[in-house]
């Protein structure tokens, strides 16, 4: 049992074992974990100051982990005499560029672009930049996708994480892509989209005012297995893309991610999982599943889970950890004690999960050099209140 001050929350990176403090009290590390080869921290952070880059062949190497504090702040909110309300108002829709008998124009820090048109389905991207933000910018960038089993869902579950990173610096895209409940497609047209869609980004850095070669993909649940198949499965491809713009993201932010579609000796595969054949995919199950493809050189990778997912059982991300640390890749596994499936969103009962989680994004951009600086998660949402979006996987 840990003490009061410690977290349910385990960490595993690259081989190392150790606990990490946050909000509540756990009961230890999970039978699973106990299973895992463990280490103390401090080996952890012995190779701190290495940046990831890709070499020339398309391959990564990994640094190793800073760590960081959080600080709180609130600014005061007054209010304005009655009288002075309209003329504000109208000085405030002005400076919007909108009026009180049209709609409401995009702020200036976020716009939308269509990144592919099928028939008459227009897949967009909704862009977050930086208040100081160039066109001639190198940022770093990362798209995230949503979740929803393939089946629904909404790029809206992420703003207030993009909100957030643009307001560190980074240019933060929300992608939509075609779901069976609206569009008839199963996964593998999913995938395809994803790939779309980092194509488009990084081909189009110089406009976006991104770095193409600090790029990270992420996303919840089927969102995380799509942000994983764009660096990991090596088919799939629209072949209305051109393919010589490589859809490899240079880094990867998984949300209790689906990684494990087909069967694996000595795992037993449940929940999300078990329902594993062509006709729900699409294509052969192994031929979609992340854990499957796992080879060396791949891109540093942060997985976020919670120990009590019964639709992603913990067991199919350790098994893909364990292959990705096997063959020399930096893959961290930030578990959370008694935590379901969807518990980073925002929009819960309690938000500190969600503050939790995107604390450990910021430290993982911040081991990687595109950040830099402590992160102020707590802070940034004190002055601007996340908005509520539907829950979501």
């Amino acid at each position: 049992m840990c003490a009061p001050a410690e977290s349910g929350r385990d960490r595993l990176t690259e081989g190392k074992h150790y606990k990490s403090h946050c909000f509540h009290r756990g009961r230890g590390p999970t039978s699973i974990l106990a299973k895992l080869h463990s280490k103390s921290r401090s080996g952890a952070d012995a190779g701190a100051g290495n940046r990831a880059t890709m070499n020339t062949n398309g391959t990564f190497a990994a640094p190793a982990i800073h760590a960081a504090e959080i600080g709180v702040a609130r600014a005061p909110q007054k209010l304005q005499p009655r009288a002075m309300l309209l003329p504000r108002l109208f000085l405030i829709l002005a400076l919007a560029g909108t009026s009180l008998f049209g709609p409401k124009a995009a702020a200036a820090t976020t716009r939308t672009e269509t990144y592919k048109v099928i028939g008459d389905v227009r897949l967009d991207l909704t862009i977050h930049l930086p208040d100081d933000w160039q066109p001639s910018d190198r940022r770093p960038a990362i798209v995230l996708f949503f979740g929803g089993g393939w089946n629904g869902g909404s790029a809206d579950q992420f703003t207030n994480q993009c909100r957030y990173l643009a307001s560190r610096g980074m240019v933060a895209i929300a992608a939509d892509y075609r779901v069976k409940s609206r569009h008839n497609v199963l996964p593998v047209t999913c995938v395809a989209d994803a790939k779309s869609a980092l194509r488009w980004v990084r081909a189009r850095a110089s406009q976006i005012g991104i770095d193409p070669d600090r790029l990270a993909a992420g996303g919840g649940s089927a969102g995380g297995h799509l942000a994983a198949a764009t660096a990991l499965l090596p088919a799939l491809d629209d072949p209305a893309d051109d393919l010589a713009v490589a859809c490899t993201p240079n880094a990867l932010v998984l949300f209790n991610p689906v990684l494990t579609l087909a069967p694996i000796e000595g795992l037993t595969i449940t929940g999300f999982g078990e329902r594993s054949t062509p006709e729900r995919f699409g294509c052969s199950p192994e031929a979609i599943s992340p854990t499957h493809h796992v080879r060396k050189e791949l891109p540093p990778t942060l997985i976020l889970h919670g120990t009590a997912d019964t639709t992603v059982p913990l067991t199919s991300v350790a098994v893909f950890r364990e292959r990705m640390v096997a063959a020399g890749n930096r893959c961290e596994l930030v578990t959370y004690q008694d935590q379901g499936h969807g518990f980073f969103n925002f929009g819960r009962r309690d938000p500190r999960f969600a503050f939790e989680t995107l604390t450990e994004v910021d430290r993982f951009f911040v081991s990687l050099h595109w950040l830099a600086g402590e992160p102020r998660v707590e802070a940034h949402f004190a002055a601007k209140p996340p908005s509520v979006r539907p829950r979501q996987n």
